[in-house]
């Protein structure tokens, strides 16, 4: 079988917007089931008041910031919302038995594709939650020249369908911001659970900047790790990767 085409598009197509909320909704029974459970809480985005509309405004300004250029109207840290997709001659099966979950959309032409995962980024910026000294270790290559994840997440319903989409992200991701004249790629990542996550990051090649611990009301603590990966990282190294 020929492997898995990944490729990113802009959100802004019909259903992107519930697309986007059934992947965090599906995501919260599935990190209970492998210990990670406090990573997201236990409340399904979709119930959490506002989420719906909050996520349909930012895929609007993403679509603007797609028209306008970042470092014009809408400033380097502009949020984009990329669309992981796969091509559907991959996973016909799923379509044509309707396999819950599966996002699919048709070109003109007849090509079809599955949406499987997506990504919020924005340029040359750093989350205000990170503590000082964190930020100071990210240094200005973080500021002044690097793609920030503000979060990824692939689809688990699809997960047995188009394994490595998590690893195809990250690829796409990189590509993204090298086209972008980004030096280097940047998220945040729970570090608890053992550090699972994390090191599922540095499989893919990312390393750790620094660790952190955010206070949390009537909760305990969240750890995590800023963590880097730079745009000129050797393809070997990005090799694709399913739990």
């Amino acid at each position: 079988m020929s492997p898995l085409q990944f490729s990113l598009r802009p959100a802004g197509l019909p259903g992107d917007d519930s697309f986007i909320t059934s992947v965090f909704d599906s995501s919260i029974p599935y990190l209970k089931s492998i210990g990670s459970g406090a990573q997201w809480g236990s409340v399904p985005f979709s119930e959490r008041p506002g989420w719906i509309e909050e996520t349909q405004r930012q895929i609007r300004d993403s679509q603007r910031s797609q028209i306008e250029d970042q470092e014009t109207q809408h400033g380097a840290d502009a949020l984009r919302i990329l669309i992981l997709e796969v091509e559907a001659q991959h996973v016909n099966e799923a379509i044509s038995s309707r396999h819950a979950g599966v996002h699919a959309r048709v070109e003109q032409a007849g090509k079809c594709y599955v949406a499987v995962g997506f990504a919020f980024v924005r340029e040359n910026w750093l989350p205000s939650y990170l503590p000082d000294a964190v930020v100071s270790r990210a240094g200005l290559l973080a500021r002044e020249q690097g793609l920030y994840v503000e979060v990824m997440v692939t689809d688990v319903r699809t997960k047995s369908l188009c394994p490595g989409a998590g690893a195809a992200l990250l690829r796409e991701l990189r590509e993204y911001g090298r086209a972008r004249g980004k030096k280097a790629v940047y998220l945040d990542g729970w570090a608890g659970n053992g550090g699972r996550l994390i090191r599922y990051y540095e499989k893919q090649g990312l390393e750790v900047v620094a660790e952190f611990s955010l206070v949390r009301a009537n909760k305990e603590p969240w750890i995590g790790s800023l963590m880097q990966l730079t745009t000129h990282v050797p393809e070997e190294v990005m090799k694709t990767f399913s739990e």
